[in-house]
């Protein structure tokens, strides 16, 4: 059997903008229901391996340099790693982003003054009003391109990194002693692959709005400020006030989660123990006891 192509990879630049490319496959599961075999073949940029190595590789020569530094400060990070082989991927997204914001902010202004022309005494042109009202009705289809580019490569990114980091916590288990998986626990491995890894995941959608976030605060707070004056000082600091509760609230949900996670590594090495010691288990009859200790650790 000949292996299909993925029609990805022969679409132009608007198919692969608005995605027409998965419309034959749409209309196969209108005809009937889809099978295995319909299904496109893994994308070579989607596969997890190649991402593996590279962050392997770029894993193995940070520690590379911080042995061979001769400061003692410089440590291997995994941050500089991971930003060696996707920096430039996740600075695409950023750049899209920020033209999605900047049209935010010019899209009210063009309004305001296509607004005005209908004013008594406008001093507004025709041609002027006309060129307002393309710009009107253009910025919101730049607003959803860019925003539909920038969130898609951004999941993207977020799958190719999971998939990389799960592949590099697994291939440091394959090369733990039987000493050292013994101190760690399985919970703990889990709490890898799921917790931690998801959190990388959320921070490629999620991570370019922490600067988004401020430039659009200061922005605001210029504009209302040129509008209002002095009396803007009175939400620049219930802005100021606001953003002191969340840092306090993020830090408190930052222990819960810890505290979560900790229990959790407790529940599933109790988990694995009854388990390996199901034997012992029945034939002492301690199914009670081990039952009300398992429900008193899940509470």
């Amino acid at each position: 059997m000949s292996i299909k192509q993925h029609p990805y990879l022969t679409s132009n630049i608007f198919g692969r903008i608005f995605h027409s490319w998965v419309l034959g496959l749409l209309e196969l599961g209108r005809k009937r229901p889809l099978e295995i075999d319909d299904v496109y073949p893994t994308l070579p940029d989607d596969r997890s391996e190649p991402w593996i190595d590279l962050l392997n590789k770029e894993w193995e020569n940070e520690i590379l340099r911080a042995n061979k530094s001769h400061k003692k400060k410089y440590k291997p990070s995994l941050f500089r790693a991971t930003w060696k082989i996707y920096g430039h991927r996740y600075s695409i997204i950023g750049i899209i982003l920020f033209i999605y914001t900047i049209c935010r902010f010019i899209q009210p202004f063009v309004l305001a003054r296509f607004i005005r022309y209908f004013a008594p005494r406008s001093n507004i042109s025709s041609t002027e009003v006309i060129i307002l009202a393309s710009l009107t009705s253009f910025f919101p289809w730049i607003m959803f391109l860019c925003r539909h580019m920038a969130f898609t490569r951004a999941f993207l990114a977020g799958m190719h990194l999971r998939g990389a980091y799960s592949g590099l916590v697994f291939r440091k288990i394959m090369k733990l002693s039987i000493g050292s998986l013994g101190k760690n626990s399985s919970g703990k491995i889990v709490n890898l692959l799921t917790n931690d890894v998801q959190a990388v995941e959320r921070l490629c959608l999620d991570g370019h709005f922490l600067w988004i976030g401020v430039l659009e605060t200061i922005v605001v707070l210029a504009i209302l400020w040129s509008y209002i004056g002095v009396t803007i000082l009175l939400a620049i600091v219930y802005t100021c006030l606001v953003l002191f509760l969340q840092m306090v609230c993020g830090k408190c949900i930052q222990l819960i989660w810890a505290k979560r996670v900790r229990k959790t590594d407790l529940r599933i090495k109790l988990m694995n123990e009854i388990i390996k010691s199901i034997h012992l288990v029945k034939m002492y009859v301690w199914e009670k006891p081990f039952q009300s200790k398992v429900e008193r650790v899940r509470k």
